[in-house]
C-alpha cells in the first residue's frame, strides 16, 4: 500500500501533510520539513509519494521513496 505525504509551503513557514491520518506538522524551514518527511517515509512500510508544493499551491517536485522497513534495513 502506498502513503503520501505532502511538504507545503505557507506563510511563516512549512508544513508536512500526513494522508493518512490528516495530521499536519509546521516548521520554520523547508530543511527542517523535508528532513521530516524524509523521517517518515523511512518508517512507514511500503512504498511512500512525497510532493512539494509552493505557496501558490503548484506541485514543484515530488517522488517516490521506498522505506527502509520494505527493503528489510
Amino acid at each position: 500500500m502506498s502513503s503520501r505525504l505532502e511538504i507545503s509551503r505557507f506563510e511563516g513557514g512549512w508544513a508536512v501533510k500526513l494522508w493518512d491520518t490528516g495530521e499536519v506538522l509546521f516548521f520554520t524551514s523547508g530543511r527542517q520539513a523535508r528532513r521530516e518527511a524524509d523521517r517518515l517515509a523511512a518508517q512507514a512500510r511500503g512504498e511512500v509519494r512525497i510532493e512539494v508544493h509552493d505557496l501558490g499551491r503548484e506541485l514543484r517536485s515530488e517522488w517516490a521513496s521506498a522505506s527502509a522497513l520494505a527493503s528489510g534495513r
